[in-house]
C-alpha cells in the first residue's frame, strides 16, 4: 500500500518528466551549451592560455574577436547562424567566470585578461566584441558600489589600450532571473515563469561609459523584457538554459540581428 506522502512524491516526479498541466516536457527544453564548450575554445577555471580557435582560416576576411565570460560565449550560436563562414573570421576568447576587466580577484583570470589584451595589441583584429556578466556579480566581499567602481576602473584601462587599434562593440548583459526559468517551465506556463528585470548599477554605468566614449553598443533587453517584465520563453522555446544564460535556441533567434549588424559595418575604415 502506498501512503499519501509517497503518492505526492510520485506525482511530482511525473510532472517533472511529462510537464505540468500548462508546462512542457523536460526533454523539450533546450539546455544545450554553445559549441565552444565542446571544442575546448571556452576556457574552464584554472586555465589562462587561450587556444588558437578560429571559425575559419581565411586571413583575407575581417577578423572579429568575441571576448568575455560565459555571457559572451552564450552569443556564439547567434554568430554562427548569422554569418556565412567564408565572409568573416571569428575568434572566440571566452572563459568561465572571468570578465574582460582587471579585477585582481583571481590569478588565472588576471593572467587570461593579460593574455587576451596582449593578443589584441599584437594582431589588431578589425573588431572586438565584449560581453560579460554584469547584472549579477562574481562572489566577493565588495558592496555593489565598490564592485562597480573596481570593475569599471579595470575596464577603462583595457579599453584605453585596445580601442585605438580596433573597433569595439559592447553587448549589454542579459537579464539575471531570481530562479531557474527553464525548470519553472517544466511545470508552469511561460507567463507564470516571467520575472521582473533588475538592471545592476554596473550595467547602467557601462552603458553610460560606452555612449560617452562613442563605442558601439548593443542590447536585446528591450525585446527580452518589454516594459521591464522578462519573458522566460514562448510556445516554441525556453529563453534561458538556467537562471542567467540565454539558451542556444534564443541566441540563434537573434542571428539575423547579428547578421544585419555585421553587414552594416564598413571594415575598410
Amino acid at each position: 500500500m502506498i501512503g499519501a506522502g509517497a503518492c505526492l512524491v510520485m506525482l511530482g516526479l511525473a510532472l517533472l518528466v511529462v510537464g505540468g498541466q500548462n508546462g512542457r516536457p523536460l526533454e523539450s527544453l533546450d539546455r544545450s551549451l554553445p559549441s565552444s564548450y565542446s571544442n575546448g575554445c571556452h576556457l574552464p577555471p584554472g586555465k589562462s592560455e587561450p587556444l588558437t580557435c578560429m571559425s575559419n582560416l581565411d586571413s583575407g576576411v575581417p577578423t572579429i574577436y568575441l571576448i568575455g565570460d560565459s555571457h559572451a560565449a552564450q552569443w556564439i550560436p547567434g554568430f554562427e547562424s548569422a554569418v556565412p563562414t567564408n565572409s568573416m573570421r571569428f575568434r572566440y576568447l571566452t572563459k568561465s567566470s572571468c570578465a574582460f576587466t582587471m579585477l585582481a580577484l583571481n590569478a588565472d583570470c588576471d593572467q587570461w585578461v593579460s593574455n587576451v589584451s596582449q593578443e589584441i595589441l599584437l594582431n589588431r583584429p578589425e573588431m572586438v566584441i565584449i560581453s560579460n556578466l554584469t547584472n549579477g556579480k562574481y562572489f566577493n566581499f565588495y558592496t555593489e558600489g565598490s564592485y562597480t567602481k573596481l570593475w569599471l576602473s579595470g575596464f577603462r584601462i583595457l579599453l584605453k589600450e585596445i580601442s585605438p587599434l580596433t573597433r569595439v562593440l559592447i553587448i549589454e548583459d542579459s537579464p539575471y532571473a531570481p530562479f531557474d526559468t527553464s525548470e519553472c517551465l517544466i511545470g508552469q506556463s511561460p507567463t507564470y515563469c516571467n520575472f521582473v528585470f533588475q538592471e545592476s548599477k554596473l550595467t547602467a554605468e557601462i552603458r553610460e561609459f560606452a555612449v560617452k566614449n562613442d563605442f558601439e553598443y548593443l542590447s536585446f533587453n528591450d525585446r527580452l523584457c518589454p516594459q521591464s517584465l522578462c519573458k522566460s520563453g514562448d510556445s516554441m522555446i525556453n529563453y534561458y538554459r538556467d537562471k542567467h544564460h540565454v539558451s542556444v535556441s534564443l541566441s540563434k533567434r537573434f542571428g539575423s540581428s547579428f547578421g544585419n549588424l555585421f553587414s552594416s559595418f564598413d571594415f575598410s575604415k
